[in-house]
């Protein structure tokens, strides 16, 4: 079981087309595997279906924890013409939130609410609900349902990929 978080980054990417004043967004990913690349993709087709003419950029930093590569890449997208990049790193967001603020950009978080890091740069946060995966898994496993080999993806209408919640600051 995965979160299949492409169907809230689509719903992150499209806030963020509908609100780039420079008609150009980034996200920063963290590894370069399915679940992360669906992230970044959905974000980035949200973004084109807000906005068919919006330049998107995407890094992939290979780390989940590295605030400094991340800050780096968004960095580099800001200065590319990006003023709203999306994270899809864990802990590394809070370099990619760090150069989102010292360049007057926006960012948007992914995976848990984390508007109050940086309530002035965050403007939204994708949530998925990983306890809800995990209960899958062991449901699954108690009953004997689960399929070996299988991937079993799960997105918002499964209440995983669950929500964009929007920073009220």
């Amino acid at each position: 079981y995965i979160p299949a978080m492409q169907d809230v980054s689509f719903a992150a990417g499209y806030l963020a087309g509908k609100l780039s004043k420079s008609h150009a967004v980034g996200v920063v990913g963290s590894y370069s595997f399915s679940n992360v690349i669906w992230q970044v993709e959905g974000f980035r087709l949200g973004a084109r279906f807000a906005d068919p003419a919006i330049k998107t950029y995407a890094t992939y930093i290979n780390s989940f924890d590295d605030v400094g590569k991340a800050k780096e890449a968004a960095q580099a997208e800001i200065d590319s013409g990006a003023d709203i990049i999306y994270s899809a790193t864990d802990q590394a967001s809070r370099g990619v939130y760090a150069a989102a603020a010292g360049a007057g950009a926006l960012a948007v978080a992914g995976y848990s609410d984390q508007n109050s890091l940086a309530p002035k740069t965050v403007i939204a946060s994708a949530l998925a609900d990983i306890p809800l995966v995990v209960d899958n898994v062991v449901q699954g496993s108690v009953r004997g349902t689960l399929v070996p080999g299988k991937v079993y993806a799960k997105g918002m209408a499964e209440g995983s990929g669950k929500e964009l919640v929007l920073n009220p600051a």
